[in-house]
């Protein structure tokens, strides 16, 4: 009898978690890295990321992928990264602000992934064709001879 009651108890939980998707009209379907570690990290990122007949997100503790399912037509995978990360988990877009990464839960704080920094151009980015902060236009285009008579370009 226990085993029939459970079994009844799976179905139901089947069923309703498959009319939570039959109810999202226009439906994607993406995976995405969201970090973090425990069931309240998972409870918290699902809360955040699930909007009723909108968006769906299943975490998964283990492997750190959530599966996102939307309406494309009403909301987009950035919207739903975004919630998240103001929750405090950072993912693949984006990162939580500081401040509410600070105030999770100690067992929520999970090894944040480093800070992408911009390069300058010794370190190999390529400023060509950039246009300058004093003036429109583009001084690769230009001849020898307009920037030698031009005195706004250094003649180093």
């Amino acid at each position: 009898m226990k085993s029939l009651s459970k079994m009844v108890m799976v179905i139901a939980v089947l069923l309703s978690s498959i009319n939570g998707f039959a109810q999202i009209k226009n439906a994607k379907t993406e995976t995405v890295k969201i970090y973090g570690n425990c069931e309240m990290c998972k409870t918290t990122i699902e809360k955040a990321g699930n909007v009723k007949k909108v968006a769906s997100v299943d975490w998964n503790k283990d492997t750190k992928v959530a599966t996102l399912t939307y309406d494309s037509d009403r909301t987009n995978q950035d919207e739903i990264l975004k919630r998240i990360a103001l929750a405090g988990y950072d993912n693949e877009k984006f990162r939580a602000p500081d401040d509410v990464y600070a105030k999770l839960a100690g067992c929520c704080q999970y090894d944040r992934p480093l800070k992408t920094v911009a390069k300058n151009k010794e370190a190999g980015m390529d400023m060509t064709g950039m246009k300058t902060e004093h003036g429109n236009h583009d001084h690769s285009k230009m001849d020898a001879s307009a920037k030698m008579t031009d005195p706004r370009i250094s003649h180093r």
